[in-house]
């Protein structure tokens, strides 16, 4: 029997194609996501994959329910922030997927993640064409790139850019055309140092390293087979360092450059963002808080969770995002690799209400319910 992609899979696609960049074109980032609920839920009992008495949620489900319920409550009492409804919105999101979707056939699984590879190419073109038209690297660091008539954040853009390279990196390795693939990563990691940012570089170092040594390391790989790809890698990274280096020296520079002594005024932020946890320390003082009492971003998600949602808040959603980083590695180590250089990039980043973060979030659900798990056939015809 041919497997079909349903249509509840069809449309997260399309979710996929519109989000990844949280564009306000003809409002389509909040059209995308509203349908995205309704289509999710309608197909889901329409096609007979799901009934009420049989809906089960899982243990990360319970935990960001919890976690919404409390910072919820705790966030109607200190202000509700204009980001709230499209934080609420995000979370309700992922617990459609994670609990109405069914789960995913081979076929389905492989275009959800070409949807997402494909997406990240052709926004990164997007990305190059606009940073080709101007010299002065400022343009990009304050987030004066525009997409659809969209602001976009450069290093938000980081957040499916590295995801996007590190699925591709995977498909280099594993697969055996690989000339097409290999163009495909390139305008990815260009497109990352056309951001000039470096919490995408240390980020993409991280994700596509431990990706690149876990599979020198595979017992079942050759060792001719693993040493050729290994040169190979080595050879594009070359031609890529020589091309960026000598085209794009001003962003280079300027990601390479980690800048030892310089903070950006981030170290000031996460102090103040400290200080006000301490007066509130279980529960927080609300989501936007920090920007509320103190008019600046924290710039690090885990102390934005501690300072806006206390120790209760903090606990529940790092174990969250813990029980989606063993779900993106319990699928594939592409998929783990490419998260946890996500979870080292928040670091430096407010994500809690960003699309980017959360469309990862609900792709790595989506897979992890997969039929066949990418990691039970992971480079089985590499040898």
């Amino acid at each position: 029997m041919q497997e079909r992609v349903r249509p509840v899979i069809f449309w997260f696609i399309i979710f996929i194609s519109l989000m990844l960049f949280q564009t306000s074109y003809m409002h389509l980032g909040t059209i995308t996501a509203s349908a995205s609920l309704l289509f999710t839920i309608v197909a889901a009992f329409l096609g007979n994959t799901v009934s009420v008495g049989h809906v089960k949620l899982s243990s990360e489900t319970v935990l960001l329910i919890a976690f919404l319920v409390l910072t919820s409550i705790n966030t109607l009492v200190n202000g509700i922030p204009g980001s709230f409804v499209k934080f609420l919105g995000l979370c309700v999101l992922w617990i459609v997927f994670a609990s109405f979707c069914p789960p995913l056939n081979e076929k389905e699984a492989r275009w959800t993640l070409w949807a997402f590879m494909i997406a990240s190419v052709a926004y990164s073109l997007l990305i190059i064409t606009v940073g080709s038209r101007v010299e002065d690297v400022s343009y990009l660091i304050h987030s004066r790139i525009r997409l659809f008539g969209t602001t976009l954040d450069p290093n938000f853009v980081g957040l499916p850019l590295i995801v996007g390279a590190t699925l591709l990196l995977d498909r280099i390795f594993n697969a055996k055309k690989r000339a097409l693939l290999v163009c495909m990563y390139s305008i990815v990691v260009v497109a990352i140092v056309y951001t000039a940012s470096r919490g995408n570089f240390v980020s993409l170092m991280i994700s596509n390293g431990l990706l690149a040594l876990y599979f020198i390391s595979l017992k079942k790989q050759s060792a001719g087979r693993a040493i050729f790809l290994s040169i190979l890698l080595m050879i594009l990274l070359l031609l890529l360092f020589w091309f960026i280096s000598t085209r794009l020296s001003s962003r280079w520079v300027r990601m390479t450059s980690l800048g030892i002594g310089e903070d950006n005024g981030r170290f000031e932020c996460w102090k103040a963002s400290l200080d006000l946890w301490k007066k509130n320390l279980m529960l927080g003082n609300g989501l936007g808080g920090v920007f509320r009492l103190c008019n600046f971003a924290t710039h690090c998600t885990y102390i934005q969770l501690l300072s806006e949602t206390g120790i209760l808040g903090f606990i529940l959603f790092i174990l969250f995002l813990l029980k989606n980083l063993k779900r993106a590695f319990r699928y594939s180590s592409a998929l783990g690799c490419a998260f946890l250089g996500c979870l080292v990039h928040i670091t430096f980043l407010d994500s809690l209400d960003n699309r980017c973060l959360w469309v990862v979030l609900c792709m790595i659900v989506l897979l992890s319910k997969s039929e066949s798990p990418m990691m039970v056939q992971e480079y089985e015809d590499i040898g």
